[in-house]
């Protein structure tokens, strides 16, 4: 069985889908539309939009090559201030690893 998801995950996840909502309305696409050049259904879409479901690195660079934008511009600064002994280990790796996927699509941008 999965493991259930933190508040602060269930947040991060909510922010990055209301990101990827919002611009996809601003720039007038449809749901269909981008989920089909995601290689998702529109219903995959749209939970990654709601934040029931986490969007994976490889669909978060995806969109961000769709839109022609930074993959930053998806992803929530993550608060390293978060990251105290109390955190479990996994999360703060996961912070790392998103703000890693981050310093490498930027690169890999240039």
């Amino acid at each position: 069985m999965p493991k259930s998801k933190t508040e602060e995950e269930r947040r991060f996840d909510i922010e990055v889908g209301s990101r990827i909502e919002r611009l996809r309305v601003e720039r007038r696409v449809r749901q269909g539309e981008l989920a089909k050049a995601i290689d998702v259904t529109p219903q995959q879409l749209y939970s990654y939009e709601t934040g029931q479901n986490g969007c994976p690195s490889c669909r978060l660079r995806m969109i961000a090559g769709f839109f022609g934008i930074e993959i930053g511009a998806l992803v929530p600064e993550i608060d390293v201030t978060l990251c105290s002994a109390e955190r479990p280990p996994v999360l703060y790796r996961a912070d790392r690893s998103a703000k890693r996927m981050v310093e490498l699509a930027q690169r890999d941008a240039r």
